[in-house]
C-alpha cells in the first residue's frame, strides 16, 4: 500500500482531482445542489460535535475560559510532547501530552462558538497550533517508522495543495470585498470546510498509533495505514469541494476552528 501511495498519489493526481471538482462536477450538478451538499456536511459535523460535548464546553464558558487560552494550552502540550518525544520521556507522559494537544484542537472552536468569541486572531492561533502539532507528529513518525514515508508524503502533498487553494480563494474573494477583509474573514471561519478538519483527525490518529505502537512493540502499522488512507480520502473530498467553490465563487458556510 505504501508503494501505491508513493507512486500514484502525487501532485498531478491531486491537481486532477481538483480539476474534476472545477470542471466536471458542475457539468452534472447545479451550484445549489453542490453548495447544499457541502453545507450540509459542515453543519452536520459541527452541530453534532458541539451537541455531544456541550456539557464540557458549558464548564469552560461558565468559568470564563477564553477559547484562545484553550488554543495556547494545546500549543504548550504540543511542545511538551515534542520535548518528551525527542528526549525519551515515558510513553504515558507522551500519550497524555498529545491527547491534551488534540483535545485543545477540538474544544477551542466549540468554546469560541458557545461564548460568541470567534475572532480572526483566534483562527490564526488555531492554525499555528495545528501546524506545530502536525510537524511534531510527522517528525515522530518519520523518525520511528521511516518505511511509511511514502504515504506520509502523499498526505503532505495533498494538504499543501489544499492550503494553496485556500490562499487563492482568499485572493479571489478579495477582489470583491477587499483582501484584508477576505483574509480576516477566513481566519474567523468563513468558508472553512469540515473535510479539512476530518482529514487532520485521521492523519493525527494514524501518526499517534505508529509512534506509540513502536514504543510498545505493538504492530499498529496496518491499522495506522487505514487511518492514513482515510485521511487521504478526505483530502480528495476536500479538493473536489474546493474545486466547486472556486468554480462558482466563495462558499459562505463555515466550520470554525
Amino acid at each position: 500500500m505504501n508503494n501505491i501511495f508513493q507512486h500514484m498519489i502525487t501532485a498531478p493526481f491531486f491537481i486532477g482531482v481538483f480539476g474534476i471538482g472545477f470542471f466536471i462536477l458542475p457539468f452534472f450538478f447545479s451550484k445549489n445542489i453542490l453548495f447544499s451538499l457541502i453545507g450540509a456536511v459542515n453543519s452536520f459535523e459541527t452541530s453534532r460535535r458541539d451537541s455531544f460535548f456541550q456539557p464540557i464546553v458549558a464548564v469552560f464558558v461558565r468559568f470564563g475560559i477564553h477559547p484562545n487560552a484553550v488554543t495556547l494550552g494545546g500549543a504548550v502540550f504540543t511542545a511538551l510532547f515534542a520535548i518528551g518525544l525527542f528526549t525519551g520521556a515515558r510513553p504515558l507522559f507522551l500519550f497524555m501530552a498529545v491527547v491534551c494537544a488534540a483535545l485543545s484542537d477540538m474544544f477551542d472552536g466549540m468554546v469560541a462558538r458557545a461564548s460568541d468569541k470567534i475572532t480572526s486572531f483566534g483562527g490564526m492561533l488555531d492554525g499555528a497550533r495545528d501546524l506545530f502539532l502536525f510537524l511534531v507528529v510527522t517528525a515522530g513518525v518519520i523518525m520511528r517508522s521511516p518505511a511509511e514515508a511514502g504515504i506520509i508524503t502523499s498526505f503532505i502533498v495533498g494538504a499543501i495543495t489544499i492550503e494553496i487553494l485556500k490562499g487563492y480563494e482568499i485572493v479571489l474573494r478579495g477582489f470583491g470585498v477587499g483582501f484584508m477583509k477576505a483574509a480576516k474573514d477566513r481566519l474567523g471561519g468563513y468558508g472553512k470546510l469540515s473535510f479539512d478538519r476530518i482529514k487532520f483527525f485521521f492523519y493525527l490518529t494514524g501518526c499517534v498509533m505508529l509512534i506509540f505502537g513502536d514504543m510498545a512493540g505493538i504492530g499498529f502499522v496496518d491499522v495506522a495505514r487505514v487511518f492514513f488512507s482515510l485521511a487521504i480520502f478526505f483530502v480528495i473530498v476536500s479538493l473536489l469541494s474546493h474545486g466547486v467553490i472556486m468554480r462558482f465563487g466563495s462558499f459562505g458556510g463555515s466550520a470554525e476552528k
